[in-house]
């Protein structure tokens, strides 16, 4: 048995007189209780702060965040709350890793000054915010695994500057726009991971022409066709779902659903919607009824609806308008859909498409 099952107690407000201490790993005692005291802050010299797999609870001291030579801390999994801080002065850190607490708020700007960050773990917890545009100063960084947040807004076109950036995971959050169109580009991606998100638009050609891309989750999002050919031709993408599925193996197409919203096995793949149930995107993991509201809605993503112009787009999609007078559409008495006129027209005899 590990003797770690005999460490008792809290960490001790002492510690930081360690001026000359360099690793502290009190991860995976379960018998310690309490909470990180600031006085870690102090402790100068420390390069490795390990404490992962604890009952800890409360706030990260946002002393820790001056530790100039701090090259790893690991917190993972404990009962931390709180937020990050907006200081942060550890440019030395190359691990960071705080998934599966409580912790929320938003990334800080700042965490662009960590230029050596390899690996950034904060899967799990309360995050919301958007992905800060700074994260692309972290060259560094090899992994963001931000997967089971409440994150918002787009993904930062900067993330395509991150040329050294394997893993991209932010599934399961509220994340919306389109995928940039260049992050396919990135030399060594292989996994880019955005599934259960509000991402809307087609996947970008520039993932059809990676040479390292091996894994491709869009499920659960308002992703729609074309999928880039080359992706289909990609026998190596999904654990080689793609061999036996071709696009299937990428993402189910429409009226079809899969758990992981693509074909995986060679007997059992994209599986046809039960009579009266469909799917609007491609990649469904599960088969539903849909409303006029929602198949209107579709059409309003595939046909580019935020680039019309406002006084057309503004009744589109609008809870406030019945879907009989949103421009275009028209109804019968019943206010059942008898016609969509496309292009609109402005009634002086101005068209657009």
């Amino acid at each position: 048995a590990s003797r770690r099952q005999y460490v008792r107690g809290t960490i001790p407000t002492e510690m930081g007189r360690l001026s000359k201490l360099r690793l502290l790993d009190l991860s995976s005692c379960p018998s310690m209780h309490g909470t990180l005291p600031t006085e870690l802050g102090r402790l100068s010299a420390l390069r490795y702060l390990m404490i992962a797999h604890g009952p800890f609870k409360g706030t990260i001291p946002s002393s820790i965040f001056h530790l100039t030579g701090l090259e790893k801390l690991h917190l993972t999994k404990n009962s931390l709350v709180g937020t990050l801080p907006n200081i942060i002065r550890t440019t030395n850190l190359k691990e960071f890793m705080i998934s599966r607490n409580d912790i929320s708020g938003t990334l800080p700007t700042q965490v662009g000054r960590l230029t050596a960050l390899e690996n950034f773990e904060g899967y799990g917890n309360a995050f919301t915010g958007t992905l800060p545009t700074e994260i692309g100063k972290c060259h560094s960084l090899r992994r963001i695994d931000m997967f089971n947040n409440k994150m918002v807004g787009t993904l930062p076109t900067e993330i395509a500057a991150m040329g050294k950036l394997q893993i991209f995971h932010i599934k399961q959050n509220q994340v919306t726009g389109t995928i940039p169109s260049d992050i396919g580009d990135l030399p060594q991606l292989s996994w880019f991971d955005v599934s259960d998100n509000k991402i809307h638009g087609t996947v970008p050609d520039s993932f059809a022409k990676s040479r390292t891309l091996k894994d491709l989750r869009i499920a659960d999002n308002m992703i729609h066709d074309p999928l880039p050919h080359g992706l289909c031709e990609n026998m190596n993408m999904n654990g080689g779902a793609t061999q036996y599925g071709g696009c299937a193996g990428v993402s189910c197409p429409l009226g079809t659903y899969a758990d992981l919203g693509f074909a995986m096995e060679q007997d059992e793949g994209c599986k046809t919607c039960p009579e009266g149930e469909s799917t609007l995107y491609l990649g469904a993991t599960k088969c539903r009824t849909f409303s006029k509201y929602d198949i209107l809605s579709m059409f309003y993503d595939v046909m580019e609806g935020e680039t019309w112009p406002f006084v057309y787009q503004s009744t589109w999609q609008n809870e406030s308008v019945p879907i009989c007078n949103w421009h275009g559409i028209r109804c019968d008495e019943d206010d059942e859909i008898i016609g969509i006129n496309f292009p609109f027209s402005d009634g002086e005899g101005n068209m657009f498409m």
